[in-house]
């Protein structure tokens, strides 16, 4: 089989790096070496930690599951520039996408991505998995908005910064009126 012909006939890819094989600033070649694999489900992680450099990797289209382990902060003169560059890597398959599932935990406190630009895949979203840093308690009313026809939602909150649970927030007020705690 040639190497041609392999890269047609692949639909699910699982990329992940456990260390800095490559700079931030490289996902863009990697990117563009798969753009015309019929990929349907791309998995990608990021490995450790770093700043983002250079202009936002636009990802993939037309996928239809994808998964993404986001480890990368700031750049020191953009604040929210790894946002952006999440963003961006997910932009071109939001029409499509069924399942996504994004792990966003840089090591420094670094704001949320605003899960509102994700609305355009609020047609096709199924399942939403999300990890984010904050205790952030007005997700809770934002993804039922932007994802109407979900079938099987998953928050976790790291609360890296916080220590806070968010769920004994939410649930103890409601036991409150129920129970009579």
């Amino acid at each position: 089989m040639s190497s041609l012909h392999f890269w047609k006939a692949l639909h699910s890819l699982q990329y992940s790096q456990h260390a800095d094989f490559f700079r931030p600033r490289e996902i863009s070649l990697l990117i563009d070496s798969l753009r015309h694999a019929p990929l349907r489900n791309f998995s990608f992680g990021t490995g450790f930690d770093g700043p983002v450099e250079g202009p936002p990797a636009a990802g993939l289209s037309g996928l239809e599951n994808l998964a993404i382990t986001w480890n990368l902060d700031d750049s020191s003169n953009a604040l929210g520039s790894s946002c952006a560059h999440l963003y961006e890597f997910i932009r071109p398959s939001l029409t499509t996408l069924v399942d996504l599932k994004i792990e966003y935990t840089p090591a420094e406190q670094v704001p949320d991505l605003d899960l509102r630009l994700l609305r355009s895949a609020g047609h096709t979203l199924r399942v939403f998995e999300y990890t984010l840093q904050r205790n952030d308690e007005s997700i809770l009313h934002t993804i039922p908005e932007i994802f109407p026809h979900l079938t099987k939602l998953t928050i976790l909150w790291e609360n890296s910064f916080t220590e806070q649970s968010i769920l004994w927030k939410v649930i103890y007020p409601s036991c409150i009126q129920i129970f009579k705690c």
